[in-house]
């Protein structure tokens, strides 16, 4: 936020915008690519500290990492079968964050003929 050119939100009041359209219309579209992987790091960060998950979670938080944990530690075709549905979501979020971080494709901004 402090990078962000004071000129812009100067130039959104001149135009008789009101602060809360300001912050809505120009300040957040400025700042979303950064918010954006700023929560998605968090995200990949609380889904991969699984050791410390482990050690300060509590029986009735259960996360998907000490989930997965827990089925594994137990016998059987449906507990292995259930440990490898929790670790597919679990890589599908992972994706999701990194898709997130990466944020949408960059158009050209070649002119068409």
């Amino acid at each position: 936020l402090d990078s962000l050119p004071a000129s812009y939100a100067q130039a959104a009041a001149t135009l008789g915008a009101r602060p809360w359209r300001v912050l809505w219309r120009v300040t957040l579209p400025l700042v979303a690519p950064a918010l954006r992987r700023g929560m998605a790091f968090a995200a990949a960060t609380a889904l991969g500290e699984f050791a410390v998950t482990l050690f300060l979670s509590r029986p009735e938080w259960t996360t998907l990492t000490t989930l997965i944990y827990q089925h594994l530690g137990r016998p059987g075709a449906a507990n292995l079968d259930a440990a490898l549905v929790l670790a597919s979501v679990l890589m599908g979020l992972a994706l999701l964050a990194f898709t997130l971080i990466e944020g949408p494709a960059q158009k050209d901004n070649a002119p068409h003929a």
